[in-house]
């Protein structure tokens, strides 16, 4: 496992990641100089090892990060600005960013919950028991 070491930055809290081996977290693409990409927090969760962050990559894979290695306060659903730093990965959560994507994703199940679909879709109608029918 690696080091952690705190720093802040403007716009959140940010972490610097001391490989001391890539451990199946990075791949290839990540460890060009100058590499950047956002990760989605898709869960946290309780192991042998300690407590993870399940984080979605942009190509859909997920991976493992132990959750001491990601910025304070982290939850699911959040997201992460990667980039590659001095001597590892640095994480910064994007708190604005993931605001507004939940606010998006808020206003969007209000407006399924309303029955309020898009055009064209078909809304989902629910039965006495409270099930879908299909």
């Amino acid at each position: 496992m690696g080091k952690t070491q705190q720093g802040q930055q403007t716009g959140g809290a940010v972490n610097v990641i001391l490989w001391a081996a890539a451990g199946g977290y990075m791949y290839e693409g990540e460890q060009a100089e100058g590499w950047s990409e956002r990760w989605v927090v898709d869960g946290l969760e309780d192991s042998p090892r300690g407590r993870l962050a399940r984080v979605e990559l942009p190509s859909g894979r997920t991976r493992t990060v132990p959750l001491r290695e990601l910025p304070d306060g982290v939850r699911e659903g959040d997201l992460l600005e990667v980039r590659s730093g001095v001597g590892g990965l640095v994480f910064r959560r994007l708190e604005a960013e993931t605001r507004a994507a939940r606010q998006e994703a808020q206003a969007r199940l209000e407006q399924l919950n309303a029955g309020e679909g898009r055009p064209g879709q078909h809304t989902l109608s629910i039965n006495s028991d409270g099930e879908i029918d299909l």
